[in-house]
């Protein structure tokens, strides 16, 4: 596995999120697995996520004020945490004090974008949803190639998106749903 930010050239890199199995995508580049996302169960909210930087566990948590948590995994320290807004994203807080925040864009919300503190683009998300499967392309700008983070937060942001698009989903059924009935949330 490759670390995703391993680009030195000033130039966007690109990514494929990919659904390999019912509760597994993988992050692909040049066909180089550079991510992975795990749920534990389906209509689950814990998952675990690797890359050459680390694993973590995300979890979403609260039902009027979601967050979803992410630690190291084996941790109880928080590695991350995203506050999730009503309209969908929100704010990402990591322990260093940095903040970003994730953004759909469009009435589809066809487009996710992550920015800086400055509102400056880091990474772009296109998903997917085709056939029953979900993907999406990731677009990092060369500015995010020096965030220590980044693997973490294009596994954040893969895991909230897809959070949040069957939380909105009518075919698949509600996982709020499921998730008050398995008193997860």
């Amino acid at each position: 596995m490759r670390a995703v930010n391993s680009g030195t050239e000033p130039k966007t890199s690109s990514f494929t999120w990919k659904e390999t199995g019912k509760l597994e995508s993988q992050l692909v580049s040049g066909g180089e697995v550079v991510g992975t996302i795990r749920w534990d169960r389906g209509w689950s909210a814990l998952a675990t996520g690797e890359s050459t930087e680390g694993r973590w566990t995300f979890k979403r948590v609260g039902l009027l004020a979601p967050k979803i948590m992410v630690r190291a995994l084996g941790s109880q320290a928080n590695s991350a945490t995203l506050t999730i807004a009503w309209r969908g994203g929100g704010v990402i807080d990591l322990p260093t004090g940095e903040s970003f925040r994730l953004a759909p864009k469009g009435f589809w919300r066809s487009e996710w974008v992550l920015t800086d503190s400055d509102e400056r683009p880091l990474m772009t998300m296109k998903p997917s949803f085709a056939w029953g499967k979900a993907g999406a392309s990731v677009e990092v700008e060369p500015a995010a190639l020096s965030i220590r983070e980044l693997s973490l937060l294009v596994v954040l942001c893969w895991y909230s998106v897809l959070l949040i698009s069957y939380d909105n989903s009518d075919g698949d059924g509600s996982i709020i749903a499921s998730l008050v009935a398995t008193g997860t949330i």
